[in-house]
């Protein structure tokens, strides 16, 4: 099922639809860091799998520990706010960020920019009166990271994925019995995707 969900997020994304795209790809980790770490509390396992697959890769606190980046924390509140209230947002205060944008770029760009975050100080004569922290997420580079992540992962843990189930059905359970249908009809036979629309042609720096 994975790899079905991760191939109709590349549907959406060659077509142009950024935002059914990410709401999709957003709910990766939910999937992985149930099987990662169980039944933990959900916030926890999202944050802790994204951190421990990305996030940690994003932060560059050697050089500035206040630049912000692509944390667990963010990236989880961005779904809060995309799945439930239906804003593309952050909590910018709660985050300590004052300015948040997603980027998206055209897809015949051949190279993808990653996110980019920056810090700008306000001084009065030597005192420091404010900092304003500035975030910008690219969504394709998102999208990919947490398809390409949650593939690899899946590849290598599929026995973590037993808790996944499915009640997909192509005919509905009346009409199976009325014509005695046997043969199970599977979701991804009945419903192929065009090969072309499940590649991406986009590439990560």
């Amino acid at each position: 099922m994975i790899d079905r969900i991760i191939e109709e997020i590349f549907v959406c994304l060659n077509s142009n639809c950024f935002l059914a795209a990410l709401s999709t790809a957003l709910t990766l980790p939910d999937i992985c860091g149930k099987a990662e770490y169980g039944d933990i509390q959900t916030t926890k396992r999202y944050i802790k799998w994204f951190d421990k697959y990305i996030g940690d890769f994003e932060n560059s606190s050697s050089q500035n520990a206040d630049m912000p980046y692509l944390s667990g924390k963010i990236v989880y509140d961005l779904r809060n706010n995309a799945l439930h209230a239906g804003t593309f947002s952050i909590n910018g205060e709660k985050q300590d960020i004052q300015n948040f944008e997603l980027l998206v770029q055209e897809p015949n760009r051949a190279i993808l920019s990653g996110s980019s975050a920056q810090i700008a100080t306000y001084y009065d004569g030597d005192n420091v009166v404010r900092k304003e922290r500035t975030l910008c997420i690219n969504i394709t580079d998102l999208i990919l990271k947490l398809c390409v992540v949650a593939k690899s992962y899946y590849n290598e843990n599929k026995d973590k994925f037993k808790f996944i189930t499915s009640s997909i059905a192509t005919v509905d359970n009346q009409t199976r019995q009325k014509f005695q249908i046997k043969e199970p009809l599977l979701y991804n036979e009945t419903f192929k995707l065009d090969k072309d629309k499940t590649t991406t042609k986009w590439y990560l720096i």
